[in-house]
């Protein structure tokens, strides 16, 4: 609570118990009317004492007394108060007694004065009464709030102009809750063609980021969440607009609020479009490559060289093709100074030596012998860049001048300013002499230019403004180099504009005062020196937003900086926290050995690395992987280190959850393909058990043993059916279906199956959309889920809750698919609970929980919840767990939502009222498949062939074609696989009807015979009844149609 109201609320309390007293003393010692008494000194001492304005009044609403801070909110005297009624001060007090009329307390605001003087008093009113409860008086507190209303008015405008500010921004705005997962204000009633209910729901566009820029959002939002500052983070991705075109956007965010732990709550974003930025950027980075071949193809020399020794770091091309010298001999030690005209060569020593000392750019023309010894003029047009002790490095463009010195040898007096273009301009403004270079430059030929005014060579809104340069100009002539430091644009003949630097030199000629004009072109300067300031500046950014930590260190070992990325993997908040601290005594880092690799790299000279667990301040374990990397300056000296770090902790840790994956993986490869062989062997079992049962009598001794092979083979085969869910290869039948309605109409079944001292409680989203799967499977995982929470409660009382929901996933969602190997695809899911407040799992068991065989009970194969882990990989979902030691643990499943609506199960065939015929071909490599089959058709007079393999089958049916009505045909097989042996019988009859059994679910097994004209497909492990009907039911009705 803040300070001014705690101080507010003890005043009211002590008023209260003077009011109190105040009442006594009415009752005591007031005698009104007559005579008023004197309140107490001590009394009088408690009332001046108070912090708010206290009035004393009688039973005539007089004033009889007050304390000073009264007189002082008023702004009158205790004289002048004193015996007053209370409506001649305050005109608005008969009111507020009129409407308190019969209350012994009242509480109001009322003002007084008007204009700049108007003040707001906060009014407490008690009354005062004698022994026989009569009342005698008033009492009456007084506490100025004009400040505090003031306050909330400034709040009140604070918080209209923040409103009319976000709304009126070009960018979309918006609150992000990361507890909630929502939207809690957004400035837009529309953004990408999303409304702003669209915008707010879960979801929505936010979350729907292109596939190639999904991993850089992703990790965009890991490091703003786990962000310890406020600081504004940036990146850069698209998001599909609702007309389904993708828009580029800066997504520019930062933490604003945290919870009372310190973890991120609410986010700041701010979405702005750069579609059109993006599409400029690489409009110039082609015109950059176009600028870089017309760079090429000039016959100007641009280079680079160092301040101090005039040693070439950078040579243009165009200095093979002008002088004929390779480049690579430019590098060479005073190369450049050798081959300079030797009557120049003084003149240009002593003008780089003046460098050092003005440390300004300048210009220089002098001669240089090519390598056939002709002699080439040059203009070297020299920029210096300075650093803390002076220039450190020097650029130019060496200008081939020498034709122009040659054109113009006769104008001695023009070749001191010479560039490439010239024009010679007289007093009225018109151009009377031009250079070939004005072709070059401007596109006219220079006899065009004769006559016309120089205004054709400037743009037209520098007219004005050159007319009256020119008029001054003519006034005081005077040598003038312009441009430095200011924008001159050129006028070509095409009206394309181009920056340009021009020299003006006075001339006289014919007693008539001419001024001659050299132009240069310098886009290719501008060009280079923005190209420089945005190699600069990428450079910084990439310091400061590179995902790498990067670590500057001195030969000492000093930390000198640090990068916003280093400073979160060191757990660091700013980067004085880090610089100054010596990597090689640091103790963080001596302990992980990252010192002594450091000092290792430091001392060869040579990169080394090492990968370790390092302890941030904040007790934060990550696992780094560092190097160090030798530091040298432009002349190969080793001044330091950098050490570049990477967090590998996620890394680390996803290949761990990857290899459980894989290992789950290989377990459920091998135990699909143990139950596919016990199948086999099943339905010999089941055939020849089933056959044997059939031929007995009802008074067989044996049949009683002969139905108990029976039901142990039938459990044999939902164990095999429980090791193919697990593999994901069960038997599907895939529907679409409502979970909740799933869940409904088979609780009384689940309440069954769990003892009767454990509460089973539903809690079902109801508007819960589709989902598309096998009805028979998801009740055996909701019932594998609950045995295993009803075992895990023990003989405890407890409860297990089943809870539907929906979810959406997106890209960050890896602890879904941790156990089913597989990513989910970013969408709607409709989710599935099941939680028990049983004791929990610990981390040990936790991570076998999912593995084959594994159980911690004394009975039980340990197939239950692998089952589960095959079901749900079967229907393409996901699926995590929570569990801690004494909380109970939670199991959550994942199934894509579907569109479609519910379809409900199919009815059954009618029986078949009249007994199959016909010769059937069975192809199978198990000879105890074949040998039930035949027995067991054989009983119902049904003709069997049986072959082993797909190409003595083939041949089989092609001799007994005429005769064959049906072939059963076993999936997986050596030598012709299933799919083989079909694809040649269909060659040899199109019209062949053909029933494919296999171990595997149906979904699996015959997805590579879509479209092929399969008759039917028969499920191993199967009883001798299943058999019959199925092959009498093709039988009779020649295949199903569309099957």
């Amino acid at each position: 609570m803040d300070g001014q109201y705690v101080l507010y609320f003890l005043s009211l309390f002590l008023v209260g118990i003077i009011s109190a007293g105040l009442g006594y003393y009415a009752r005591t010692k007031y005698r009104l009317p007559g005579s008023r008494s004197v309140i107490s000194a001590a009394r009088k001492r408690a009332i001046a004492s108070l912090s708010d304005g206290v009035l004393v009044l009688d039973e005539d609403n007089v004033v009889v007394d007050l304390n000073p801070v009264a007189e002082n909110l008023i702004g009158q005297t205790a004289s002048q108060l004193l015996g007053r009624p209370i409506e001649d001060i305050f005109s608005t007090y008969a009111d507020l007694l009129a409407r308190y009329q019969g209350v012994s307390e009242a509480h109001d605001e009322i003002e007084i004065g008007d204009g700049d003087g108007r003040r707001l008093f906060d009014l407490h009113i008690s009354s005062l009464f004698d022994h026989r409860q009569k009342r005698r008086g008033y009492l009456i507190t007084l506490r100025d709030v004009t400040s505090q209303k003031q306050s909330e008015e400034a709040l009140d405008v604070s918080e209209e102009r923040f409103r009319r500010l976000t709304f009126s921004s070009p960018d979309t705005i918006y609150i992000f809750n990361l507890a909630t997962h929502q939207v809690e204000f957004i400035n837009r009633e529309e953004f990408l063609g999303y409304t702003m209910g669209e915008l707010r729901a879960p979801g929505s566009i936010f979350g729907q980021v292109y596939m190639d820029d999904r991993e850089r959002a992703a990790v965009f939002w890991q490091q703003l969440t786990a962000c310890q500052t406020e600081e504004v983070q940036s990146v850069e991705y698209r998001l599909q607009h609702k007309a389904g075109h993708w828009e580029w956007i800066q997504n520019r965010a930062m933490i604003l609020s945290r919870t009372p732990e310190g973890a991120p709550l609410e986010v700041l974003v701010l979405l702005t479009l750069i579609t059109e930025r993006k599409q400029m950027q690489a409009v110039l980075q082609e015109r950059e490559a176009q600028f870089q071949k017309l760079v090429e193809t000039t016959r100007v020399i641009p280079w680079v060289a160092d301040a101090a020794t005039l040693q070439f770091s950078y040579v243009g091309p165009q200095a093979n093709s002008i002088l004929g010298y390779a480049v690579e001999t430019w590098y060479e030690p005073d190369f450049w100074l050798e081959h300079i005209y030797a009557e120049d060569r003084d003149r240009v020593i002593h003008s780089y030596q003046e460098v050092a000392q003005s440390q300004s750019d300048f210009e220089i023309e002098y001669r240089m012998a090519s390598a056939n010894g002709r002699v080439h003029w040059f203009r070297d047009m020299v920029t210096v860049e300075h650093g803390k002790n002076g220039p450190e490095m020097l650029r130019g463009f060496m200008i081939d001048i020498t034709e122009r010195k040659q054109a113009e040898e006769m104008l001695s007096q023009v070749t001191a300013v010479s560039l490439s273009a010239m024009v010679v301009v007289n007093r009225a403004g018109k151009i009377v002499f031009a250079n070939k270079y004005i072709k070059v430059l401007f596109g006219y030929e220079p006899e065009e230019l004769i006559g016309q005014s120089q205004e054709c060579l400037i743009p037209e809104r520098y007219h004005e403004t050159h007319k009256q340069f020119h008029d001054r100009y003519f006034a005081q002539p005077v040598m003038v180099p312009l441009g430095r430091g200011r924008d001159l644009y050129g006028r070509r003949q095409d009206g394309s504009e181009f920056p340009a630097e021009i020299a003006l030199s006075p001339m006289i000629k014919d007693d008539e005062l001419l001024v001659l004009a050299s132009i240069i072109d310098i886009t290719e300067r501008k060009q280079a020196e923005e190209k420089l300031s945005q190699q600069e500046e990428y450079l910084r950014i990439l310091f400061e937003q590179t995902p790498i930590g990067i670590v500057t260190i001195s030969m000492e070992g000093a930390i000198t900086s640090a990068n916003p990325r280093s400073l979160e993997i060191f757990g660091a908040s700013v980067p004085k926290d880090l610089v100054g601290l010596n990597v090689f005594t640091f103790p963080r880092l001596a302990k992980t050995g990252i010192s002594s690799m450091l000092a290792q790299s430091l001392s060869t000279g040579k990169m080394a690395e090492m990968e370790s667990w390092y302890t941030t301040v904040w007790e934060k374990t990550v696992y780094v992987l560092a190097r160090g990397v030798p530091h040298f300056n432009k002349q190969g000296q080793q001044i330091g280190l950098i050490l570049l770090v990477e967090d590998l902790t996620q890394r680390i840790k996803a290949e761990e959850g990857m290899r459980q994956a894989q290992k789950l993986e290989s377990l459920g490869l091998l135990a699909g393909g143990i139950a596919h062989d016990f199948n086999n062997l099943l339905v010999a079992m089941l055939g020849q058990t089933s056959l044997s049962l059939a031929k007995m009598s009802l008074e067989n001794s044996a049949r009683p043993h002969i139905e108990k092979a029976i039901t142990a083979a039938e459990q044999a085969a939902r164990l095999t059916q429980q090791l193919l869910a697990y593999s994901g290869r069960g038997q599907f039948q895939i529907v679409t279906l409502n979970l909740n309605a799933l869940i409904e109409e088979n609780l009384h079944l689940f309440a069954a199956t769990i003892p009767k001292h454990i509460h089973l409680r539903t809690k079902l989203n109801e508007s819960l959309p589709m989902i598309q799967a096998d009805i028979a499977q998801l009740q055996q995982l909701v019932m594998n889920l609950l045995i295993n929470a009803a075992e895990a409660i023990g003989d405890q009382t407890g409860a297990i809750t089943i809870v539907s929901d929906t979810q959406d996933v997106d890209v960050t969602s890896q602890k879904y698919w941790l156990y089913t190997v597989t990513p989910l695809i970013p969408g709607p899911y409709v989710t599935l609970e099941v939680h028990d407040d049983g004791p929990g799992m610990a981390p040990e068991i936790l991570e076998k929980v999912f593995d084959p065989f594994f159980t911690t009970k004394e009975k039980g194969h340990g197939l239950g919840l692998a089952a589960v882990l095959g079901i749900v990989k079967g229907h393409k979902g996901g699926l995590t767990v929570y569990s801690e030691v004494g909380r109970g643990t939670t199991f959550k499943l994942l199934f894509p939502a579907s569109l479609a609506d519910e379809i409900p199960p199919q009815a059954k065939s009618p029986a078949r009222s009249r007994k199959a015929k016909g010769l059937v071909l069975v192809i199978d490599d198990e000879v105890h498949v074949r040998e039930a089959v035949t027995d067991i058709l054989g009983l119902e007079n049904i003709e069997v062939l049986a072959t082993s393999d797909g190409k003595s089958g083939l041949a089989l049916y092609q001799k007994h074609r005429a005769k064959i009505d049906l072939v059963l045909l076993d999936l997986s097989m050596p030598g012709w696989s299933g799919e083989q042996t079909m694809r040649e019988l269909r060659q040899a009859n199109p019209e062949v009807r053909i029933i494919l059994s296999s171990g595997y679910n149906e979904t699996e097994a015959t997805q590579q015979f879509t479209g092929k004209g399969l008759t039917g497909f028969l499920q191993k492990p199967y009883s001798a009844r299943q058999l019959v009907e199925m092959v009498g039911l093709h039988l009779l009705a020649g295949g199903l149609p569309g099957e």
